[in-house]
């Protein structure tokens, strides 16, 4: 997907969509991300713990912020000094962590979501 064309490619993914998403926001965009996901959590944790459910979306909408940060501080730094590199693992680690976590958040998402609109089954 190129800059300026917003429709994807045939053979995109969700992944490849959301990281070309990432990639041209701007930084302050990507903190905001990354910092309403996590004030997200904490507000559902402290105000109302029942609404748990409530923690998957803000985890995948935090997860999503991290990457493109992660990502983006990779891509400055790609052609580092050897003494850089092992802050370039870590943070290829982080952005790992970050795609592991948004998917099991998202997937969290969508099966809550279908238990909502399914509810309980007694046979």
């Amino acid at each position: 997907m190129s800059v300026d064309d917003s429709r994807p490619t045939p053979d995109a993914t969700i992944f490849t969509v959301l990281a070309s998403r990432a990639r041209i926001a701007p930084d302050g965009r990507l903190v905001a991300y990354a910092g309403a996901g996590i004030l997200g959590i904490g507000v559902v944790l402290i105000v109302h713990p029942a609404w748990w459910v409530l923690i998957f979306p803000c985890l995948a909408f935090s997860a999503f912020g991290v990457w493109g940060i992660a990502d983006r501080i990779i891509t400055e730094r790609a052609g580092a000094q050897p003494e850089r590199r092992v802050g370039l693992m870590v943070l290829r680690g982080v952005k790992r962590g970050a795609v592991v976590i948004g998917t099991l958040a998202g997937v969290g998402t969508f099966l809550v979501g279908v238990g909502l609109v399914v509810g309980s089954w007694t046979l």
